[in-house]
């Protein structure tokens, strides 16, 4: 049931014509039509930071000066990808962990956190994030092949494997509910499993919804039409034809024979109207705050995240919540870009990191609002960031980090069992006897050791959403690897 919104009246109406529609939506699939948010359900967004992130960045040791400490090592290595070029001025070293990082503690672990991440802060503070580190979700560091790899769960999958199923569109069948894709494109994850043809997918639970805020067909509204002061509007000729397409597809559907070819055509059309509709007067009940539209709104540009895009989808995400039950939504999906860091990393991913984390910005803005019109919600939905690969231990020679494979991934929500979980900063990665020196600071183009399965933290999140589903969402998962001494059964709350 994908639901492009961006799509054209005169697209629609051409598809209809060749019968390109009549699989949009199956029409046994019902949507609940309430102008009243009712109770919400369990909700799990899927964000994709496509690059790469270097989590190694966010997330630091406390500046140590004894040298044979990891803290020590960490920032000597690491000197270049914080623009300082002269890896043994230690009070350079120690000024910008001091200056830009947050001192916390979890369980035996201390670590330094990105001011800018105050909202992360906080959550982590307050029990509510899952650190899982080393985890390994492509062995190999090209980025479109990676993204496959970790969208579908499954490390066979070719670099061409683009029809796949993504796990959360297994997920979305196993749960009966539907995934909401709220970014600008569906992204394999959204792909639900095609029941005969394994290499191959079937949409039919995923809705696409880039805009929210223009989820349905057009209909003409003198109140809300462009230059509505117009007396004449309504003889304009977008209003005419708004007018005339919804009188002839309404008489159309009492009028067609269920034999005739044209019928699926004609339903679909009657089922989008009344979807988009219910969409409409659902959210016109919630004037969109205007802390979530300075996010990306042009008429606020200065108060833009630097990634607009994302700030429209924490927006989409909101608005899906509020229509959480007409969606029949389980899962959301969104995505944001760019985290590629080969160089001057500062410049590069902290300001994208801050649109994630900081105060007043993303995530902390959706939190506020949802505060006080859905707060139920909040104890059940959680939110899961991650990317394809992670970043290499030691700085390159350009002040960034080059593709690398173990990184770290971050589980978001109140029914989620805060924590480390894995060595945030392993010993080995200092060398010594019986360490694999691909894995150690001092060797050029060392990697971060993956230790702990994708699959496994998939799974965890697949039984939450649906109770004995992981076998089927990710099959063999109780084989993948899993860092010693890592339990992630209770990792989050029912």
């Amino acid at each position: 049931m994908l639901l492009n919104k961006k799509q054209s009246r005169r697209n629609f109406l051409k598809m209809a014509a060749m019968g390109g529609i009549s699989g949009i939506i199956p029409l046994p699939l019902k949507f609940a039509f309430a102008s009243t948010l009712s109770s919400t359900s369990k909700l799990f967004v899927n964000l994709s930071l496509d690059g790469g992130p270097d989590f190694r960045h966010l997330l630091v040791p406390p500046y140590d000066s004894s040298s044979d400490s990891y803290a020590y090592n960490f920032w000597k290595y690491r000197a270049s990808s914080h623009n300082i070029n002269n890896p043994d001025d230690t009070n350079a070293l120690k000024s910008r962990y001091e200056n830009n990082y947050t001192t916390v503690s979890l369980g035996d672990t201390q670590f330094g956190v990105l001011n800018k991440c105050g909202w992360l802060i906080k959550q982590i503070n307050n029990g509510n994030v899952a650190i899982l580190n080393n985890t390994v979700l492509s062995t190999n560091r090209d980025h479109s092949h990676s993204i496959i790899i970790q969208e579908s769960a499954q490390t066979s999958a070719s670099s061409h494997d683009l029809e796949r199923s993504g796990w959360g569109g297994r997920l979305a069948q196993q749960a009966n509910k539907n995934l909401v894709s709220l970014s600008q494109n569906v992204r394999l994850f959204c792909n639900g499993q095609h029941i005969s043809a394994p290499l191959k997918h079937d949409n039919s639970r995923v809705i696409d919804m880039s805009d929210s805020r223009k989820a349905s067909l057009q209909e003409f509204d003198l109140t809300t039409a462009d230059n509505n002061t117009d007396p004449y509007r309504i003889y304009w000729d977008d209003a005419k034809m708004k007018r005339m397409l919804k009188s002839y597809y309404s008489a159309k559907a009492n009028e067609i024979d269920s034999s005739s070819p044209y019928y699926p055509i004609i339903q679909n059309e009657q089922i989008l109207r009344k979807f988009g509709q219910s969409i409409d007067n659902r959210l016109k009940n919630y004037t969109e705050p205007s802390r979530l539209k300075a996010l990306y709104d042009y008429d606020f540009s200065s108060e833009n995240l630097n990634n607009a895009s994302f700030g429209q989808q924490i927006r989409n995400l909101y608005d899906a919540i509020l229509c959480q039950d007409v969606l029949n939504m389980g899962i959301a999906s969104l995505d944001y870009g760019g985290w590629d860091s080969h160089k001057r990393t500062p410049s590069w991913i902290e300001g994208k990191l801050q649109d994630l984390f900081g105060s007043g910005q993303g995530f902390y803005s959706l939190y506020k609002e949802l505060e006080l019109v859905a707060p139920d919600i909040l104890d059940k939905m959680i939110i899961l960031v991650s990317g394809e690969f992670g970043r290499q231990l030691a700085s390159n020679g350009s002040n960034g980090t080059d593709h690398g494979t173990g990184n770290s991934m971050l589980l978001i929500g109140n029914s989620v069992k805060g924590g480390v979980y894995g060595d945030m900063f392993p010993l080995s990665e200092l060398g010594g006897n019986n360490n694999d020196p691909q894995y150690t600071f001092a060797q050029s183009g060392s990697d971060i050791k993956g230790l702990t399965s994708m699959q496994q933290v998939y799974a965890q999140i697949s039984n939450w959403l649906s109770p004995t589903s992981a076998n089927l969402v990710v099959p063999n998962w109780n084989s993948s690897i899993m860092e010693k001494g890592v339990d992630l059964n209770l990792l989050l709350s029912s």
